[in-house]
């Protein structure tokens, strides 16, 4: 078993990764449109300093949708993971579980060595 816990990854998803995944899907444009109207002119404001600041990345905290478009992110990854009989993964928001079993123990860097490449290559995308 490895346990992976990335940090500040809900904050970080990119919006056009998100929409990018809604086209790939399918998803219809009319939603499409009004996703990309809640990511739209979010700015963090500072009224003490007079400071405004306008971002694009990070699934909007205190609403129901956030949570969900960012899952879109990481399920990507657990589909082209969980391919292997002996391999499972699992995940929870940033935290990822790779579970693997193997015959002999010290195969277990071998099986491994998959999973944790696509991960890392996901982590460098994402």
């Amino acid at each position: 078993m490895i346990s992976l816990d990335f940090s500040n990854t809900f904050n970080s998803v990119r919006w056009s990764d998100i929409i990018h995944i809604l086209f790939e899907e399918e998803v219809p444009e009319y939603l499409i449109k009004m996703i990309r109207d809640f990511f739209s002119d979010r700015f963090i404001v500072d009224e003490e300093n007079c400071f405004e600041f306008q971002y694009n990345v990070g699934a909007p905290q205190d609403s129901c949708l956030g949570p969900i478009l960012f899952l879109l992110i990481p399920c990507r990854l657990l589909r082209d993971l969980n391919t292997d009989e002996k391999t499972k993964v699992i995940m929870f928001a940033d935290d990822i579980l790779i579970l693997t079993a193997d015959s002999a123990v010290y195969r277990f860097s071998e099986s491994t060595k998959i999973p944790l490449d696509k991960v890392s290559l996901w982590a460098e995308n994402h």
